[in-house]
């Protein structure tokens, strides 16, 4: 079998598919790359009196007291001079509103926070100005979580605590069909149906049970270990833009890596 006369290098690349289809669109949205033009200089700022304008070169501009400790507005700017964040700090942490931009203007996220700390409802938006996610932070530092697909259904809703999945969770297919699931601070403990609920992307999270199923079946175990941690990372990488904007690219990007590992991985004897 092939899979035998494999390096752990050649399969651990196969795993990796994914992970490079996220840093690709990923790339694709922010930050200037080379043959681009450089982003203008951010509009001037109204510093508080024992402040000064600090800057980053031309993108990002910001006040700070002469310790460094940064306090008064923040902004940055984009291709053309148009503001693509702003924000405040108040004595060294982020404070009240902070607001990012898509190029057009319209909002691609609202985050909201007092004295450092996350407060309120934060918002992403698609381009259109619809919801894509809301996350209500409570007084017990836990996060009321919800997502939306582009027509505006519900696509995943539960509980965030420390960044991950805990208790219920329950995901919508475009039908409306509801699927209820049980984590334990990010780990599936149980299932209402279907492909577990990792990632809340029903195209990655179909490739992640197949290919992970694969691993433990088919590969040799000198080469399981780095490829189930390859697997953890494009995992992590996913959720991060499953939970923004980027949830519309992810879902081309696993079917094309579903595409391709299947191809890969028959060699192997795993099929689906």
């Amino acid at each position: 079998m092939l899979a035998a006369t494999m390096s752990p290098r050649h399969l651990l690349a196969l795993v990796l598919i994914p992970l490079a289809v996220v840093a690709c669109r990923k790339d694709r949205g922010g930050g200037s790359k080379s043959g681009e033009p450089a982003a203008a200089a951010a509009p001037s700022l109204a510093c508080p009196p024992g402040t000064a304008q600090q800057h980053d070169g031309a993108a990002r501009r910001w006040c700070a007291r002469p310790d460094g400790t940064m306090h008064g507005p923040v902004v940055e700017a984009g291709a053309g001079g148009q503001v693509m964040l702003r924000g405040e700090y108040r004595d060294g942490g982020k404070h009240g509103d902070w607001t990012t931009f898509y190029d057009g203007g319209q909002a691609r996220s609202e985050e909201h926070y007092d004295a450092g700390k996350p407060r309120g409802t934060w918002v992403t938006y698609f381009a259109d100005g619809k919801h894509s996610t809301e996350r209500l932070h409570k007084p017990d530092n836990t996060v009321a979580f919800r997502s939306f697909r582009p027509d505006g259904s519900k696509l995943r809703q539960g509980v965030l605590v420390d960044g991950v999945e805990h208790g219920e969770w329950t995901d919508w297919d475009p039908t409306g069909k509801a699927t209820v699931s049980q984590y334990d601070h990010g780990r599936v403990v149980a299932q209402g149906g279907g492909y577990p609920a990792v990632v809340g992307v029903p195209e990655c999270d179909e490739y992640i049970a197949k290919y992970t199923r694969c691993i433990a079946d088919k590969v040799p175990e000198s080469a399981r270990q780095p490829m189930n941690e390859a697997m953890q990372a494009t995992i992590q990488a996913w959720r991060e833009a499953a939970n923004g904007p980027g949830r519309d690219s992810l879902v081309a990007g696993c079917k094309a890596a579903g595409e391709a590992a299947a191809s890969a991985m028959q060699s192997m004897g795993c099929t689906w």
